[in-house]
């Protein structure tokens, strides 16, 4: 009896049943997310004007044919999409009365449509422009498995530089989860600019170099004497805790900053430009 005495005693005071209602649930929520199948597909668009940086086009004196017609402009509009969830989805199960496509402004004619990059050969992403509605870019596939997908680039004349993803696809209720522009990721060529600073301030080099600053602030409070840093601050320093806090805010800062301008795509379809 005395070993179940003594197992009973080390589990008597309150805090133990805590932890264990602690594990408890971190371990529920690890097994909901190991197990959730989710049905969810998913998009981020962007663009940049190549040709006619203003709404009126180009200047009067200069004039750029397509296959012998003149164009007012010239728009590049770069789509990411991927299967976001769990579950496959077949081409099959697109709608055929509402198929998936890119739709752009009334005002723009599609001129060329590419499959710039896909996850995987074997899913057949394909881009088609369809010649019956000059503002549509047709997208089908064979099939997509979780994070699946491909980029798409257009050539259009259109003022917009986004498009619209419209279509239906069976069992995803909730249609197409538009993720917002690849603000961060597509840069224009003219700011490409390889100069030291330029990469410093690129956002996850910012984030990556606020986060150390942080960790190197919060090493120098927890092993520095504390008249050396007395010595090395300008202002009164309230002991290595103050030194400590205030690194940590730093860490914490680059590590928000480093999460809102993650990728938020699979990497299987990351291409440089989206760097």
């Amino acid at each position: 009896m005395e070993p179940l005495k003594s197992a009973l005693d080390l589990l008597a005071p309150g805090w133990v049943g805590s932890i264990i209602g602690i594990v408890g649930v971190v371990a529920a929520v690890i097994t909901y997310f190991l197990t959730r199948q989710r049905s969810r597909f998913a998009y981020r668009t962007s663009g940049e004007r190549l040709l006619g940086l203003t709404t009126e086009g180009l200047p009067p004196d200069i004039t750029v044919q397509y296959r012998g017609q003149e164009i007012p402009r010239l728009t590049r509009t770069l789509v990411v999409f991927w299967n976001d969830g769990e579950k496959s989805v077949s081409g099959e199960d697109v709608v055929g009365s509402d198929p998936l496509r890119l739709r752009f402004a009334d005002d723009a004619r599609v001129l060329a449509a590419t499959v710039l990059k896909q996850a995987r050969n074997v899913c057949q992403v394909q881009a088609r422009h369809n010649l019956a509605e000059p503002t549509d870019v047709e997208i089908t596939f064979a099939f997509l498995d979780k994070n699946d997908g491909a980029v798409v680039e257009v050539l259009h004349t259109g003022k917009e530089r986004e498009a619209a993803f419209l279509g239906t696809i069976k069992g995803f209720p909730k249609g197409l989860h538009d993720l917002g522009r690849l603000t961060w990721q597509l840069r224009s060529r003219a700011l490409r600019s390889r100069s030291a600073l330029s990469i410093i301030l690129e956002p996850r080099k910012f984030g990556l170099l606020m986060a150390g600053v942080g960790l190197g602030i919060a090493a120098l409070g927890i092993f520095a004497p504390p008249r050396r840093l007395e010595e090395m601050s300008a202002i009164p320093v309230r002991g290595p805790v103050f030194i400590v806090a205030i690194g940590g805010i730093y860490f914490l800062l680059g590590f928000a900053f480093l999460f809102l301008t993650r990728r938020r795509y699979p990497k299987a379809i990351h291409i440089d430009e989206l760097d």
